[in-house]
């Protein structure tokens, strides 16, 4: 995740780290243009697993520059609805997609395994198709 266009200041605030879960909408940093101003949020249009932050509190922020690095999750395979890889809670994450009616990076899971009509362990297509 970059720093916008437009946007340039003084880290105030850097709300994640290494090994965080995170979704989109959520706010990763926020910036003080000037003083006087209202401060701006930078937010992942992202979901995954944090792999590093590369600005801290205080420090200065152009456009372009990388906030923090991520690995984005398809949730290939879910056990009790949550993610295997990054341990976000896709049923959580379906639910807002679908009030949202945002288009999110979620794999569509083929059911391997049922209880009591519960999905339990999901797996998608291409995982199951790997060695």
């Amino acid at each position: 995740i970059r720093c916008p266009e437009g946007l340039s200041g003084k880290v105030m605030e850097v709300n994640l780290k290494g090994g965080d879960p995170i979704s989109p909408k959520e706010v990763v940093a926020v910036v003080m243009k000037m003083p006087g101003f209202e401060d701006v949020d930078i937010v992942s249009e992202y979901e995954g697993k944090i792999l590093s932050v590369a600005v801290s509190v205080g420090a200065k922020i152009k456009p372009g520059d990388v906030v923090l690095k991520l690995r984005v999750c398809t949730h290939p395979v879910q056990f009790h609805g949550l993610c295997t890889d990054c341990g976000i809670n896709v049923v959580n994450a379906k639910k807002k997609q679908s009030l949202t009616q945002k288009n999110t990076a979620l794999a569509q899971p083929e059911q391997v395994f049922r209880k009591l009509s519960t999905p339990i362990l999901t797996i998608s297509a291409r995982k199951a198709m790997e060695e």
